[in-house]
């Protein structure tokens, strides 16, 4: 099997809940794969689960082999997200990693305007995670606190870890908003 063929074959797999999912936030999951030469998939391995309405990136956390049926174990709050029923028949299909070489993210529910320092804890929080345009996601900020962001841009389009090299840009509505008006009033006034 090529290359190509992997990356494009999609396989069924029966939605389980993970234990010890409390608090996770992250996407991510654990397989138990029924045939060997099905994929060579294993923890670390990004995939794309294909459920009814949406695609959504997970990383695996665990993977095993030589099972009755293929089973995939996912969090609480990512079946919530997604409306993923336990008992219910997803596909996935693995793809290959690429580096996100430009992000625009913006925050939700809550304006904050972008300092340097924020960009950064917010970009060092979503290193090597992949992301795709119009996710939702969350930063820890501590104490069981998140901020929520949302992916306007993000280049190249497919689903793009973030590394150091990414540039990273937080837009800030209310902020930006603010500027315009301010621009323009000064020009009125001139």
């Amino acid at each position: 099997m090529s290359l190509e063929e992997v990356f494009f074959k999609q396989i069924s797999f029966l939605v389980k809940p993970m234990r010890f999912e409390d608090f996770l936030t992250t996407n991510i999951c654990e397989l138990k794969i029924k045939h060997t030469e099905e994929t060579k998939l294993k923890k670390g391995d990004y995939i794309k689960v294909l459920s009814k309405s949406k695609t959504i990136v997970c990383r695996i956390k665990k993977s095993s082999y030589e099972h009755e049926h293929n089973l995939i174990y996912l969090p609480y709050k990512l079946r919530e997200k997604y409306n993923i029923q336990i008992n219910e028949y997803i596909r996935i299909q693995p793809f290959p990693i690429k580096i996100a070489k430009y992000v625009k993210i913006i925050p939700v529910e809550l304006d904050i305007k972008p300092t340097k320092k924020i960009i950064k804890l917010t970009k060092d929080k979503l290193l090597d995670k992949p992301l795709l345009k119009k996710d939702v996601i969350s930063i820890d900020i501590g104490f069981f606190n998140e901020l929520f962001f949302e992916v306007l841009e993000i280049q190249p389009t497919n689903p793009a870890l973030i590394s150091s090299n990414t540039v990273f840009i937080i837009e800030s509505a209310y902020f930006k908003e603010m500027k315009i008006k301010g621009d323009m009033i000064s020009r009125l006034m001139v």
